[in-house]
């Protein structure tokens, strides 16, 4: 499996993802990316900003995510505490195919992840996530991030309460 950075002909499948995801979410009862984000303009803008990255299996994208190499607004305010004020990179629009759900191919991609940030010498990753996205905080966890807090996201979602998570690399 390679972890690559992302191209315009994979957006076919990315969308796929998502939509897996969002379904995945509803029924989970999250009330996360159920308003239409990401949608494809959020893809092509994280294409094109160089920042989309998937997990592809042989020519198949089994997971894909964003891995942004500066500050995130959101995250300027947290109700709680960041463990520290270091360069950070930050993953946002993390999803693994349905059909390869509970196969570790998140934790393999967040381990790629931490590879790209080590060799760019950023030693920090955070991410947040849902309140009550369970799956997504019992990984997180178990790639070694620690919940850090509260934090109010940017994007058009009605629910914009996250959880903070951090990791020290």
């Amino acid at each position: 499996m390679v972890f690559r950075k992302a191209e315009e002909k994979d957006i076919p499948e990315m969308m796929g993802i998502i939509k897996d995801a969002v379904e995945f979410m509803r029924i989970s009862g999250v009330n996360q990316w159920q308003d239409g984000y990401p949608n494809e303009d959020s893809i092509r803008g994280d294409i094109a900003a160089g920042v989309s990255y998937v997990m592809d299996d042989g020519g198949k994208i089994a997971a894909m995510e964003a891995l942004i190499f500066e500050d995130e607004p959101s995250y300027g305010e947290i109700e709680g505490k960041w463990l520290n004020d270091e360069p950070y990179a930050v993953i946002h629009r993390s999803a693994v195919s349905g059909d390869r759900r509970g196969q570790g191919i998140a934790k393999l991609m967040f381990s790629k992840s931490e590879e790209l940030c080590r060799k760019m010498g950023i030693k920090n990753i955070r991410i947040d996530t849902h309140r009550d996205n369970k799956a997504m905080q019992a990984l997180l966890r178990s790639c070694g991030f620690e919940a850090c807090g509260t934090i109010v996201v940017t994007s058009s979602e009605s629910d914009k309460l996250r959880t903070g998570y951090q990791k020290v690399l």
